[in-house]
Formats: C-alpha cells, structure tokens, sequence
C-alpha cells in the first residue's frame, strides 16, 4: 500500500486491515526504545539501591565492630585500675613492713636500696592512680607524704622550709611594733652558733602550738576551763577599736602588709629560679591562701559580733565569748594534722624534716579551705559551738517557774504588810 493512505482512503475491508496492521508496526517500534530506556533506568535504580543497601550494611557493621571494641577496651581499663589499686595496697604494706624491719634491725645498705627502689614502683603506681583536687597546691597533687617527700628532694631546698605557711605560722611571724637591738644582736649570735635563724625557730615552734601568740600562747596540756577562750583579746574593744591604728585587727592587718613584701624577698633569695621554680610557686600560693584566710576570718569576727549583738540581742561579754570560741575551736580543728610536725626536729635528716613540715602544712591548707568555703558559721566545728552556747544561756521552764513563784510570794508579803499599815 502506498505511504501517506489513510484510513478514509481504503475501498476494501483488505485495504482497512492493511492500513490498522501498519499503524500498529509503527507503533510497536516506537514503543521498543522507550521500553528499553525504561528497563536500564529499573536496572540503574536497582544497582544504586544494592550498592545504598551494602554500604548501610557495612557501616552498621563497623559501628558494631567500633562499640565492641571501645566497651572490651574500657573493660580492660576498669581490670587494669582495679589490679592497680590492689598492687598498691600490696606495695604499700610491703613498704611498711621494710620500715619496721629497717627501724628494729638497722637499716643497711641492701635495705636502702630495697626502700628506694620501692619508693619508685610505689611513684609509677601512684602516676597510674587518678588524681582528685584534694591536697592540690602550687600546681601539684600531694595524695600522701611519699608525694610531698619526693617533691622535697626534687625541687626543694632542705633548709627552706621556714618558706612554706599556713595561718598559724603567718601569724607568728608577726614582729611587735618595738624591737630592741639587743633582740637582733641575740638573734645573729644563736644564727651563728646553732645554724638555726629567727624564722626557722619560730617555725618550728608554731608547731607545738593551738592558738597563735598574737591571741593568746596556749600550749598542750594547759586548762580547758580558763575564763577567756583568747587569753591575749578579752574583749572586742581589743580586738577592734575601729580607728585603724590600734587594736588586734589593726595589728594583723598592717603586719601582713609587711609579711607580703618580706615573703617574697626571701623567696626570691632563697630558691633560684631555674632549680625551684615549683618551690617558688608553691610558696607563694601558700602565703597567699594563708594571707587570704586571715583576712577573712577577721571580717568574719567583726560581722558574727555585731550580729549577735544586734540579732539576739546578747551583752558584749556574752556575743565576745562565743565569737571567741569559735576562733579557738577553727585553731583546734587545724592543730590535728599540725600536731604530727611537732616534734620534727628530732629527725636528723634535712629531707625528711623538711618534708614532715611541708606534710602537715598541706593538711592544714586543707582545712583553712573548709572553713573558708563554709564561710567559718556554716562549718560541722562551729555550728556546735553555737548551740552549746544556747543550751549554757538558755532559761529552762522550771527555773522560770521557781522564779515566779518567789516573785508572786514576795509580793503577797508585801500586799500583807501593806494592808497591817
């Protein structure tokens, strides 16, 4: 049939055939491309999803393999800390029992070296423990007395531990407003003779005591039962006078202006910049925590006296007693760790004493932060005093009840004899 005939055109049923069988041809060759095109895109989309699909799959498995392998890791770390903390102990107890044997059959060379070597297995077993805040100073942790031993022999000067204060020491360090020259003289020739100047005595001294001088000396042994709590301050007119010039308050406050020039030029004198670099930072931040803890327990005098005076209304003598036992009870709580220096200077080896000091400074550091965090009242060493004070002025129901009934027959008398007149 030619080209271009219609449907119209055919003058037969043969022709009409011919003409619909060549438009479905036609027809089906059009649709063979679009097919064709239809199954690669089927096919493209079904390789992208096998390909999305496998790749899911082996990232989830890596995750899995991940997490197992960070859990079984943590595991370890956990058994390793655990045999850590039991090799220790076993280190520790160890060490004890070549003291004590060093210390009852003399210790000789083998058991010096045993000691030393030692002393380093416990120092890598200690690195190996975490470390907590407590007993953190100058930039070191000091956990026990091995830490500050070490720190002593590495970066300390034997004989420099006058350097190193808490508020008790700071406080005796304080000179009165009058020194004769006899006093300085005195002071050179025992510097000559004994090797021991003015600042390492008092020192070493301060360990022996409760409360430092400038509120009353009061030694171990000595009456708990004596009228004033601060022998050297009876009252708060000693204490505060409010003219800046006199006074106890005044006292401290302009000696520690002093102490924090002097301080730091001994320092500087003392340790050498390269050798004691931690030395010097640790110093420093000691005198300076010291420093700041006696300046505020002395607005804490001021602010707790005037609140009892106005608050409850107590006498000057009675709101004076209790501040004053409070002060004694915060020097008691840090005489504990303090009182295992007392006797330091019967160790012959510089090292050693030196590092008993520094010891009980950083336990009475620790202390000092107490009570400064709890601003003193709210510490568990005051808040006892407090009520003992209640339960000693407080008036009971029956002494109360014995007193009205005295006034109530006194005056029954007296309506008496006022009525025979």
């Amino acid at each position: 049939m030619p080209l271009g005939v219609g449907f119209d055109d055919c003058g037969t049923v043969w022709e009409g055939l011919q003409v619909v069988h060549h438009g479905f041809k036609e027809a089906m060759s059009s649709l063979i491309p679009a097919q064709e095109t239809t199954a690669r895109s089927l096919r493209q989309l079904e390789d992208t999803l096998t390909d999305g699909l496998r790749n899911v799959e082996e990232s989830h498995t890596r995750t899995h393999q991940k997490v197992d392998k960070d859990v079984g890791d943590l595991q370890a770390a956990m058994m390793e800390i655990v045999t850590a903390v039991h090799t220790f102990g076993a280190e520790q107890e160890r060490l004890t029992e070549v003291m004590l044997r060093n210390g009852a059959g003399g210790a000789g060379p083998s058991h010096h070296a045993e000691l030393k070597q030692l002393l380093t297995r416990m120092t890598l077993l200690e690195a190996r423990m975490p470390n907590s805040a407590t007993g953190r100073l100058g930039g070191d942790s000091f956990q026990s007395r091995v830490d500050v031993a070490l720190f002593v022999e590495n970066h300390v000067p034997s004989n420099c531990f006058y350097l190193f204060h808490d508020v008790v020491t700071l406080l005796e360090a304080l000179t009165t407003s009058h020194v004769e020259r006899k006093d300085v003289l005195d002071e050179w020739y025992r510097s000559s003779k004994v090797g021991v100047n003015e600042a390492s005595t008092r020192h070493m001294a301060s360990f022996r005591l409760i409360l430092p001088s400038v509120f009353g000396r009061s030694k171990e042994g000595s009456s708990a039962s004596a009228r004033h709590h601060l022998p050297s301050v009876r009252s708060f007119r000693e204490w505060n006078t409010y003219d800046g010039v006199s006074g106890v308050k005044s006292f401290i406050s302009s000696g520690m202006e002093d102490l924090k020039y002097q301080f730091w030029q001994d320092i500087e004198h003392a340790m050498d910049m390269e050798t004691h670099t931690k030395a010097r930072l640790l110093a420093s931040e000691m005198h300076e925590c010291a420093q700041g803890f006696i300046m505020e327990m002395s607005s804490w005098i001021d602010s707790f006296y005037q609140e009892l005076v106005s608050t409850s209304k107590a006498r000057d003598e009675e709101a004076w007693e209790v501040v004053g036992a409070c002060i004694k009870k915060v020097f008691e709580v840090s005489r504990v760790p303090r009182a295992q220096a007392a006797n330091a200077t019967m160790d012959s080896d510089p090292k050693s004493q030196c590092a008993t000091y520094l010891w009980a400074l950083v336990q009475s550091h620790r202390i000092m932060k107490e009570f400064f965090d709890a601003r003193f009242r709210n510490h568990g060493a005051i808040t006892p005093m407090i009520v003992l004070h209640i339960f000693k002025t407080r008036v009971t129901c029956t002494s109360m009840t014995s007193s009205i009934k005295r006034l109530e027959g006194r005056i029954s008398s007296l309506e008496k004899v006022k009525d025979k007149k």
